[in-house]
């Protein structure tokens, strides 16, 4: 399957770093790389490429031992995996309190690939667009969003602002407009819809 999308295969890696590389020390040699992609249906040609992208975008650096090859997630790359874990495994938020956390940015015209960048990135720490170059978000993200801008150097081109509340209008309006909910519950719905049997079946063989 070497025509797997390159977005897909770097998920998958991303998820064998998180699940299963970081825990152990962060170092896996590429050959058993390779190997445990191959078993999860990704071609080597397809792999490679994906790893070359991944160490060009700093996510992943090589590391050399005589003959022999490996990887290591850099300090960017961890940080990544660490978030990811964070959003799939957090604690559910206590009742909202109603304060919004608001990202206001302003990037030139030749830093265009960063402002895509940062979009992407806001995006996956969950904040909605309330409007070009105004992202916010119900939860305080101050931590990883304060990473993210030493990351790619955009602390200069970027206002953060905590503890906002909306004045004269409704809050869910807001949501509705930021998120696009029905996509959301579609996407969760055909999760539910493709796993919940094969949930039933195994627990069903622990019982």
């Amino acid at each position: 399957m070497s025509g797997r999308p390159h977005l897909q295969t770097q998920f998958i890696i991303f998820v064998l770093f998180g699940d299963i590389v970081a825990p152990r020390g962060g170092r896996v040699w590429t050959a058993s790389l390779l190997q445990m992609l191959e078993v999860l249906g990704v071609g080597e040609r397809a792999a490679r490429s994906t790893l070359s992208r991944m160490r060009r975008n700093g996510w992943l650096k090589p590391d050399k031992d005589g003959r022999h090859s490996a990887y290591n997630l850099t300090v960017r790359g961890r940080r990544l995996v660490e978030e990811g874990g964070q959003r799939i495994f957090e604690a559910r938020k206590p009742e909202w309190g109603g304060e919004w956390y608001q990202i206001v940015y302003s990037l030139p015209e030749n830093k265009r690939k960063l402002r895509n960048v940062l979009r992407k990135r806001l995006t996956w720490l969950g904040f909605g667009r309330l409007a070009p170059g105004t992202w916010i978000s119900p939860h305080n993200r101050h931590a990883e969003v304060e990473a993210l801008l030493d990351d790619f150097g955009l602390r200069n081109y970027v206002e953060l602002f905590a503890g906002l509340r909306l004045v004269g209008g409704d809050d869910r309006d807001v949501v509705e407009r930021c998120w696009d909910l029905k996509s959301l519950n579609h996407l969760y719905q055909r999760f539910l819809s493709k796993w919940e049997p094969n949930y039933h079946r195994c627990a069903e063989t622990l019982v």
